[in-house]
């Protein structure tokens, strides 16, 4: 199972934060598009915004009543659900939004255990970029009984944890600072580690580095990546970071310099 399809699955569990992190990853992910023929059509001199999905030869269905278009987040998926030989193309998921219809569904990984249609609407939302993402996904808690969250950001949580961790967010160079709190909510008997990360730069590279990381850890841990603009940051109020990048400043950097041009000119002197 990828990451997609995990964010995918915590969210239909209502795990906190995973519908957030769920579509910002899937904003940085490539997708697989089923084609009604052996490659997709060249989709050059194609106007942006327009339903071109006929002219690039992309499969589509009907999804209670609109026209909806597959896609997978790997590519075994799309032959499972296709039972058959066909054709694949692979795009940039930010790409394929602007590719669309005003009308046409998205649905992603149908015939798996966990999919998920992504309507007109949601579509049009999602080519705004990250910023709509906490609006696309207040919608769809329209209507449900809101969860009440127990988080606990005591400095002595998960010491060994963090241990850990450490060696994995050093390598991050982007990385500014992190958090780890522990959150519960009605819903669930045990508590969770969240994991906040705070970047100088969005860096989707050193993101997903971390996440794959962390996957070899097999450690239980809620990921937000987004700290600083993202809609969990209430979450961390009050939470001290267990991991601070160690920048190096413009004035140690600049006492460095003087001090190997002072070591230069005494070895010259000394010559």
């Amino acid at each position: 199972m990828n990451d997609l399809s995990k964010l995918l699955n915590d969210a239909a569990d209502e795990k906190v934060g995973a519908a957030e992190s769920f579509f910002e990853l899937l904003l940085d992910s490539e997708v697989y598009i089923p084609v009604q023929g052996q490659a997709e059509k060249n989709p050059a001199n194609i106007e942006i915004g327009k339903a071109h999905v006929d002219s690039l030869g992309y499969l589509t269905l009907d999804y209670e009543g609109n026209e909806c278009l597959p896609i997978f987040t790997e590519e075994s998926y799309l032959h499972h659900w296709a039972k058959r030989e066909i054709g694949v193309a692979k795009k940039d998921f930010k790409s394929l939004l602007w590719l669309l219809g005003d009308s046409l569904w998205l649905y992603i990984d149908p015939d798996q255990e966990i999919g998920k249609e992504i309507t007109a609407w949601e579509v049009s939302m999602l080519k705004k970029g990250k910023e709509a993402i906490p609006d696309v996904v207040a919608a769809l808690g329209d209507g449900e009984q809101s969860i009440d969250l127990e988080v606990d950001n005591d400095s002595d949580l998960y010491p060994e944890l963090k241990r850990k961790l450490l060696p994995i967010l050093e390598l991050a160079k982007s990385l500014d600072e992190a958090f780890l709190i522990s959150v519960k909510d009605d819903n669930s008997e045990s508590k969770s580690a969240m994991l906040g990360l705070r970047y100088a730069e969005d860096d989707k590279t050193q993101k997903q580095f971390i996440r794959d990381e962390l996957n070899f850890l097999e450690a239980n841990i809620i990921v937000v990546d987004n700290l600083g603009s993202g809609p969990n940051d209430t979450l961390f109020e009050g939470a001290r970071p267990f991991f601070i990048a160690q920048k190096e400043s413009k004035k140690s950097s600049f006492l460095s310099s003087i001090s190997n041009l002072l070591k230069k000119g005494a070895k010259s002197i000394k010559s």
